[in-house]
């Protein structure tokens, strides 16, 4: 596991383009676009896509399928979009 600057474990390293990612309340948010140094960026739609800049302090963990898990519901992650 790779530990991140604000010193908790997450595997973030493991994420790649195309990994699903959902809210604490089991709601899908998207599929990961992008994977910066400190931040995912979630695509979501399908005919019109969206995308979502989410700090990787928001991910809770990666599970052992590869799928993300954010600390927050996907209503405050989808909150932002325009």
């Amino acid at each position: 596991m790779a530990i991140h600057p604000d010193g908790v474990d997450r595997d973030i390293d493991t994420v790649v383009v195309g990994t699903e990612v959902f809210g604490s309340d089991g709601g899908k948010v998207g599929v990961v676009g992008e994977v910066g140094s400190d931040y995912l960026l979630v695509e979501r739609g399908i005919l019109s896509t969206r995308k979502i800049r989410v700090p990787t302090a928001d991910v809770d963990r990666v599970d052992s399928g590869g799928v993300v898990h954010l600390r927050v519901p996907k209503s405050r992650v989808t909150a932002g979009e325009a």
